[in-house]
């Protein structure tokens, strides 16, 4: 409903910017099928980040220079030579154990060579998306998640419900109110103005 308000039918371009998170992805196809879906930049270099150290130990030359290397890759959209390359340092390692844990080299190597950079591959065409000047970053997003955040969560920030009853059902009450209070006060479109004005009606 906030896309349709916002003009979404309307658009020339429709984008859809994030992380390459399953979920994220599913939520993506749900709701914005036709939109563009770009993986931001600064979260697939840190995965190729976390590639090289699992390959070649953090701060090693040799992982330093494979992330330079791959990094550039990534920048000229050869995704196919990323994944192949990620695959060969997986099947050096050979595949992940029941007893590794997700930080482990071999679970980390083949989980970026199987799945992350496979399932978001049509997403890293940044050359592409630069010449047409498409943002490649979700960092205004991930911004405003902030700022959500510096209001919901922290120390001494609490958020209770109550008990049910027969005709109530649970329900936790107090953050999503919260959430749409900071929803209003942070559209700067008029929204936390017009809502206070609403409220001060007499009903």
């Amino acid at each position: 409903m906030e896309a349709e308000r916002r003009g979404y039918a309307r658009a020339e371009n429709r984008l859809f910017v994030a992380d390459g998170a399953r979920s994220i992805r599913e939520l993506k196809n749900l709701h914005f099928p036709e939109a563009t879906f770009i993986l931001d930049w600064a979260h697939a270099a840190e995965h190729l980040s976390d590639c090289a150290k699992a390959a070649f130990g953090e701060g090693t030359p040799d992982a330093l220079r494979w992330f330079e290397d791959h990094k550039e890759l990534l920048w000229e959209g050869k995704s196919d030579r990323i994944i192949a390359d990620l695959r060969c340092l997986s099947d050096r390692l050979g595949p992940p154990t029941e007893t590794d844990s997700e930080a482990s080299p071999r679970r980390v190597l083949h989980q970026n060579a199987t799945s992350y950079f496979p399932n978001n591959q049509t997403a890293m065409d940044y050359p592409r998306f630069r010449e047409n000047g498409w943002p490649i970053g979700s960092g205004v997003a991930e911004g405003a998640v902030k700022q959500f955040g510096l209001r919901m969560k922290g120390s001494e920030k609490f958020w209770n419900g109550f008990q049910p009853t027969e005709t109530q059902p649970p329900h936790q009450t107090g953050a999503e109110e919260m959430l749409a209070l900071c929803a209003l006060y942070h559209s700067e479109d008029g929204r936390w103005d017009r809502h206070w004005h609403e409220r001060a009606q007499p009903r």
